[in-house]
């Protein structure tokens, strides 16, 4: 009996499909591990035989439970086929019908291994995928922290973005504050809150740009304080401060009224504080002068009443000086500059008044800084020389002595006397190394006088305030008197009232210092200052010497001979000597010499003389009037008028001597090569 190898009948339908399936099985899970990432994401699964059996949508949508059913599958069939060939070959031997079966068993065999096979791809497949997928997951994982740190980076970047720009703009406006504020205070005075000098500056010269478009004349109008530092020093600075603030307060009351001056622009005229004791008013648009000169008499009433001040009564006055757009100045500078140089001769003027600025004061001025400017380089090079004026005994003529005169012989100009310069030399602080020089060379020519073996004489030497002020004249004397070796009894010091006036304590303390070393003290020009009888009686004073203004005319006016013949009773009564200067003619000498007056000096004697020809009046020892050496008045003018005049004693007649202003005594050809 045949045994048949297989399913059953029963079974047939199920099992005859069974191989069909299977394929289908192994060609849905080989198209499923050639898909992409991409298609598997979007399902696009490509079902070989999805009508025929369920395996292929599973492999689409669930391929791990897939390809687990497809191993486990391939397990079985492979043992069924390994049973079912062992069998087969078991009957092949008995019956050869059952060899179809046999083939077919093994060729399901080699199917069976086939489909393990690609189970086992599968598998594989499925883990690399997993591992894919989990280093895909890790690095998704690893990209959201990134994201989210970058988010976090550009949210904090966002927000110091933010608040550097807060930042900025409050910087920003702070600066522009402060640059507000520093610009108000730079422009601001802080005593009084007034526009000061750097705001006047701008707005003097916005005004004059204007006037070149619009034809408006500004002017500018400058005061100063009468005497103010007396005030800081004898009440203080506190006192003074608020004198400063009262002033201001009525000068803005003055000028501030709407529509006072007013330019064409609408821009008000205002006051600025440009100094301590000065202010200033710019008005913008004069119509003609006696506008602006009605402006500065107002000015000058508000301020003449009386301030009070910390119980104090203050009475002040002040000097305006005014320059007017263009005639005075075409810009601001030379407008203030002009203002300042009015203002200056306001003062000269007796103070208390209004000057419009002139081109002579610029003239004036120029002149003035030529010379100052030439007497330092004459200091520098050696330009000053000393002249000797003899002094002699009334009566008997002999020469007693002779007083030191410096000159300036200009490389220019010639000789220039000290009436030119000697003014501007103390007040530029020039006259104590001019006087220094002075008193050397003096006692230095005396000693040489007397090393040739000329009788000794009494040397007088001229000494300013300012000497006095700098407390260097003692120093000055005693090194004046050993490096010369002379003897100091022939060394007389001549100083002038007003000296006295200004520090009577140290005036007196140091001429006794001087009287100390054997040195003498005389009196300049008695009479034109204070005349005080009393300091007479308690300085220590040697000489007097009667001014050339009471000397002049002694011959013509009784009243100058009454006021000499005084002097002269005065000082016999002091027991103090009498010189008078400038003595001019023979009547002039002789009543002097009746009325008891010890010494005289004078052109009727001689003029000041080189030191080589007072050499020779030293060997004559007498010097009447009318001597050889005498330059009498009339002389002098002839001399002074011919043309070429160079004889002996012209050169000092032609000389500049002038005691007039000393910003008037340089000559108009005078150029900044003096």
């Amino acid at each position: 009996m045949t045994q048949e190898i297989g399913p059953g009948p029963g079974h047939r339908s199920r099992w005859s499909a069974w191989p069909q399936h299977f394929v289908a099985a192994v060609a849905s899970h080989s198209a499923y591990c050639d898909l992409s990432d991409s298609q598997l994401r979007r399902r696009r699964v490509i079902s070989i035989s999805r009508r025929q059996w369920p395996y292929s949508r599973m492999l689409a949508k669930q391929p791990e439970r897939a390809a687990r059913r497809a191993a486990i599958a391939g397990r079985i069939c492979a043992a069924s086929v390994m049973l079912a060939a062992d069998r087969a070959w078991s009957a092949a031997g008995a019956d050869s019908a059952t060899s179809l079966s046999a083939t077919w068993l093994i060729l399901l065999l080699v199917l069976c291994l086939v489909a393990g096979i690609l189970a086992w791809r599968m598998r594989l497949s499925h883990k690399q995928r997993v591992a894919q997928a989990d280093s895909a997951a890790a690095l998704e994982a690893e990209l959201e922290q990134l994201r989210a740190r970058h988010d976090a980076t550009v949210k904090s970047l966002r927000e110091d973005l933010a608040r550097m720009q807060a930042e900025l703009q409050a910087e920003t406006a702070r600066r522009e504050t402060a640059q507000t504020v520093a610009i108000q205070t730079s422009h601001r005075d802080a005593l009084t809150q007034m526009p000061n000098r750097l705001r006047l500056q701008e707005d003097l010269s916005q005004a004059v740009a204007a006037a070149e478009r619009s034809g408006q004349n500004p002017s500018v109008v400058l005061i100063d304080l009468d005497d103010f530092k007396r005030i800081n020093d004898t009440l203080g600075h506190g006192v003074g401060d608020e004198t400063i603030r009262q002033v201001a307060q009525r000068l803005a009351a003055c000028i501030a009224p709407p529509g006072n001056g007013a330019g064409r622009d609408g821009a008000p005229d205002f006051v600025a504080r440009v100094g301590g004791d000065e202010f200033a008013v710019l008005v913008r648009s004069v119509s003609d002068r006696a506008a602006v000169t009605k402006l500065a008499e107002r000015v000058a009433e508000s301020l003449r009443p009386a301030f009070m001040v910390g119980g104090y009564k203050i009475n002040t006055s002040a000097s305006l000086g005014i320059a007017c757009y263009p005639k005075d100045g075409q810009d601001g500078d030379t407008l203030l500059k002009n203002a300042d140089m009015a203002m200056f001769r306001a003062k000269a003027q007796g103070k208390d008044g209004v000057q419009f600025y002139s081109q002579t004061m610029s003239i004036a001025a120029s002149r003035r800084m030529m010379v100052e400017n030439g007497l330092r380089r004459a200091l520098e090079e050696q330009h000053l020389v000393v002249r000797y004026q003899p002094k002699v005994e009334a009566g008997t003529w002999r020469v007693t002595g002779a007083e030191a005169l410096v000159r300036w012989r200009s490389p220019v100009h010639g000789l220039v006397a000290p009436g030119s310069f000697i003014e501007i030399a103390e007040q530029t602080g020039l006259i104590a190394q001019i006087g220094e020089w002075v008193l050397q060379e003096a006692c230095r020519q005396q000693r040489a006088w007397q090393d040739a073996g000329l009788p000794p004489i009494g040397m007088a030497v001229n000494v300013s305030s300012m000497q006095f002020r700098e407390d260097n004249l003692l120093a000055a004397v005693v090194s004046a008197i050993k490096q010369s070796g002379i003897e100091p009894g022939f060394l007389q010091l001549e100083v002038t009232e007003n000296l006295f006036m200004r520090n009577m304590k140290l005036a007196r303390n140091t001429l006794e210092y001087v009287r100390g070393l054997g040195a003498t003290v005389a009196i300049d020009d008695f009479g034109t200052g204070y005349s005080s009888f009393g300091y007479l009686r308690e300085l220590p004073v040697d000489c007097i010497k009667i001014d050339r203004s009471f000397v002049r005319e002694l011959d013509a006016r009784s009243d100058d001979r009454e006021i000499a013949r005084a002097i002269v009773g005065l000082a016999h009564a002091l027991s103090v000597k009498t010189v008078a200067e400038g003595v001019e003619s023979r009547v002039q000498a002789d009543w002097l010499a009746g009325t008891g007056c010890d010494e005289m000096q004078g052109f009727v004697f001689a003029p000041p003389l080189e030191a080589s020809d007072m050499v020779r009046v030293l060997r004559l020892g007498v010097l009447p009037p009318d001597s050889p050496f005498a330059r009498p008045i009339a002389t002098q003018v002839a001399a002074a008028k011919a043309p070429g005049g160079n004889g002996e004693g012209d050169e000092e007649a032609n000389s500049y001597e002038f005691h007039s202003q000393a910003t008037l005594v340089a000559p108009s050809s005078w150029t900044a090569d003096v």
